[in-house]
């Protein structure tokens, strides 16, 4: 079969036609629905990095000490029930007294209170830093304003300082 131009302009318009008549017919019967979920805050637990100061700052304290000190703290401000929340201390190094707990939700301005009021420990004085709390524990892994490059400390401002330096400044 021959067809001439104007033929085969009218059988693609044709084809043309069916396809948007089709396309009318489908978003006719299912209209776009937009759903939006919002998750506040899906996590159940804070996490927070927390490093305790002495006075001195030679005491050696274990991993068990660290957690009755918080818990003294706790049941100081709030009393016995007051303080019966569950807290976990998942991470504690000696050599420099940080540790990470896991805390919920519920709790976590107890606790932090409970750690800034914290003020000695053995009739020494004694100070609880909050270092970072995030709900996801990734994100404690590192902390931007300590950025390692080579044996160079990176600052805020971008100035570098030599390792050796750095761990006085750090301290200092």
């Amino acid at each position: 079969m021959y067809l001439n131009k104007r033929g085969f302009i009218l059988l693609h318009l044709g084809i043309l036609a069916d396809h948007l008549k089709r396309f009318q017919c489908q978003t006719m019967e299912e209209p776009s629905k937009f759903e939006r979920y919002v998750y506040k805050n899906a996590s159940v637990y804070h996490y927070m990095k927390i490093s305790l100061v002495l006075e001195n700052g030679n005491k050696y304290i274990t991993d068990a000490q660290f957690k009755q000190l918080i818990i003294c703290g706790l049941k100081d401000l709030y009393g016995e029930v007051g303080a019966s929340f569950p807290f976990d201390l998942l991470k504690f190094d000696q050599n420099e007294l940080t540790g990470i707990l896991r805390v919920y939700n519920s709790g976590l301005v107890k606790l932090w209170s409970a750690l800034t009021l914290l003020g000695s420990y053995q009739n020494e004085a004694c100070a609880f830093r909050v270092t970072q709390v995030s709900p996801f524990l990734l994100a404690l892994s590192g902390n931007s304003r300590e950025l390692r490059f080579g044996d160079q400390l990176i600052c805020i401002d971008g100035s570098r300082i030599p390792h050796s330096r750095a761990q006085v400044a750090l301290r200092g």
